[in-house]
């Protein structure tokens, strides 16, 4: 159901800070709620309000914050020592237990006893003095059975972490340098470049970047756009494992790899048809062309990694059947949300026990970003162990110990570690796959624009300068 404070701060307590009967009818009704206002005012926090309904079983429907008559609308009216304050609903939900389909909408929110409750928030950042008296006022616009009552708790949802206000960061090799040059002449660093041309970075890219230096940093970034009416805008790899040859074997393995870049999300940021796949580490491979890269032949776009090294009879060539790995941006918010600005990012990792042909997103737990700020982003791959009995080519079973984490600012993001990605020991880290791509399938509505600066790959972890 959520958790909640009572009035004696009694977490999932039983005890309301106020109590009404809920009437049918359009009918409005106010409760008295001046103790939790006048704490919230104190210390800065206010959680919300989070409301459900006893005595009956049955829906109560409460207009919300955006109801055709604005008469209806959820308003809390706080007196306070300088004068009165009538504020606006800020956000309103509700979620059912019975169901994982999202069941509210900023029109109206429904009340079901043990099965739905639903939580209010109010802007009082206009607030000022001591506050005296708080009621809040609700519309009831449908109720199916009379005697239903409404009780009033403080909402308490888990906090979440803007990375670019975190005050101790985890701190790696990037704090010996003074500046991103020094980095390159650590003997743990395996490549450290930014996006200054000529480079390591001059195609891949639809259409071209602009190459911008960074004044601060003394570096180069590359900033990208994502073009209305299309898909792809980045395709570039730094590896640090490359082929012994055309179609052969990797020079090096890499079990465990550590990566770092820089990643700007400009004003234009953000899509409201899909989720954006962003940069990251991961396992892919494929088969070492003639042109001198790793051409993929699994792991995304729906084609299954299986984790072996096979040998291709009919082209000549070994093959590595691996597993991408990449990032998503969040689709934005086009409801008004007061968090609207915020962006959320997943990960979205290929793997041997992905169900069906495309993996699921795993949210970065209670982590958000906001456009027009540097973020650092760390991330740690290390490969799955691989045990016998093995095959002719050396393809054994895969144990579930593959780890994966991302730092961003120093703040450990996300972290698993029991990934299964190889079956067979050739397979290291790839490197960092720079893939900026819309969706999916679907197209970007609109044209949005984003850095990227100062990347790195280590054997150990890097962390912000």
């Amino acid at each position: 159901m959520g958790d909640w404070l009572d009035a004696g701060q009694v977490l999932n307590g039983s005890v309301p800070y106020a109590v009404s009967p809920a009437i049918n009818g359009a009918n409005r009704f106010v409760m008295t709620v001046t103790a939790l206002v006048r704490r919230w005012s104190a210390n800065s926090e206010n959680k919300g309000f989070y409301l459900r309904t006893s005595a009956n079983a049955w829906p109560v429907d409460v207009a919300g914050r955006t109801a055709a008559s604005a008469d209806l609308r959820p308003t809390l009216t706080v007196v306070t020592s300088t004068g009165s304050f009538v504020l606006p609903c800020q956000a309103n939900a509700c979620w059912n237990t019975t169901t994982f389909r999202g069941s509210s909408n900023s029109d109206q929110f429904r009340l079901v006893q043990s099965q739905q409750p639903a939580i209010l928030r109010f802007d009082l950042s206009t607030l000022s003095g001591t506050v005296t008296e708080a009621k809040l006022a609700l519309s009831v616009t449908g109720l199916t059975q009379s005697g239903a009552v409404i009780e009033v708790f403080e909402a308490d949802p888990p906090s979440f972490v803007v990375p670019d206000l975190v005050a101790s960061p985890a701190l790696g090799i990037a704090r010996k340098y003074a500046s991103f040059g020094g980095i390159a002449s650590d003997p743990d660093v395996l490549f450290s470049d930014d996006f200054a041309s000529p480079g390591w970075a001059d195609s891949g890219w639809t259409p071209p970047p602009s190459r911008v230096l960074n004044a601060q940093t003394g570096t180069t970034y590359a900033r990208g756009t994502l073009a209305a009416g299309t898909n792809l805008s980045a395709n570039v790899r730094a590896d640090v494992s490359r082929g012994t040859g055309p179609n052969g074997t990797p020079d090096r393995v890499l079990p465990e790899l550590f990566g770092q870049y820089y990643l700007y999300l400009e004003s234009d940021w953000g899509s409201d048809a899909d989720a954006i796949k962003l940069p990251a580490m991961g396992v892919q491979f494929g088969y070492w062309n003639n042109v001198g890269y790793w051409q993929q032949t699994t792991g995304n776009g729906g084609s299954t990694g299986t984790g072996l090294k096979v040998w291709n009879a009919a082209q000549g060539k070994w093959e590595y059947q691996g597993h991408s790995i990449r990032f998503l941006s969040s689709m934005k918010s086009t409801d008004g949300s007061p968090y609207a600005d915020l962006i959320s990012l997943a990960i979205y990792p290929y793997n041997l026990d992905q169900v069906g042909p495309f993996p699921v997103g795993e949210e970065f737990s209670y982590v958000a970003l906001r456009r027009e700020q540097w973020y650092c982003i760390d991330i740690q791959v290390k490969q799955n162990t691989v045990e016998g009995p093995f095959d002719a080519d050396g393809n054994g079973s895969a144990v579930a110990d593959g780890e994966y984490r991302v730092w961003i600012n120093g703040h450990l993001a996300y972290e698993k570690a029991n990934y299964r990605w190889r079956k067979h020991a050739d397979f290291g880290v790839q490197g960092l796959w720079v893939d900026v791509y819309h969706g999916g399938t679907l197209v970007a509505p609109t044209t949005m624009h984003y850095r990227i600066d100062r990347v790195s790959l280590a054997r150990r972890y890097i962390g912000p300068r």
